[in-house]
């Protein structure tokens, strides 16, 4: 049974990344909870991401506890933050009000993530708003991209039950 256990939690560390990933420094810890989940997202003054190299590991390590939030990611932006051609900050292509790694769209979602004191322009306030979101309207916000993440987060619930393993 613990060759089972210890299987599934490499396997599912190895997709979506773990705590012990994270490369921010000095973070300020900002949490969130419902009655099934809760996301802890350290939002770091000193990491600077100046290309997408890196951002993917970074949500991976972000959101350990919440691989759906990663799947979206992917799904959404394929973990860019930022436009490889440009240099300037992600916008989505179906709607240009859509914003970095996790398409926060800026016209409905902005002046909430501004008060709250997320810059969603910025890797660490795309990824921390994300999880407000995500803690307060489930996947919701993401439901147009549900065939491609919804596709991914089944296959690894079902790899998890094969192996008698709990996954959120």
């Amino acid at each position: 049974m613990i060759e089972f256990i210890t299987s599934a939690a490499v396997l599912l560390s190895s997709m979506y990344g773990t705590p012990a990933q994270a490369t921010t420094t000095a973070p300020e810890i900002i949490a969130s909870s419902t009655q099934t989940a809760s996301i802890v997202v350290a939002i770091s003054t000193t990491t600077s991401f100046t290309d997408n190299a890196g951002v993917m590991a970074y949500v991976k390590a972000q959101y350990w506890n919440e691989p759906i939030l990663v799947d979206i990611a992917r799904c959404e932006s394929a973990f860019r933050q930022y436009d490889l051609k440009t240099g300037e900050v992600l916008h989505g292509v179906k709607d240009n009000q859509d914003i970095g790694i996790m398409q926060i769209n800026e016209q409905y979602q902005g002046a909430k993530a501004a008060s709250m004191g997320y810059d969603i322009d910025t890797v660490e306030g795309n990824v921390a708003y994300a999880a407000y979101l995500y803690q307060t309207q489930g996947a919701a916000p993401w439901n147009a991209s549900s065939a491609c993440w919804s596709n991914a987060y089944a296959s690894a619930v079902a790899a998890a039950n094969a192996n008698n393993v709990a996954v959120k």
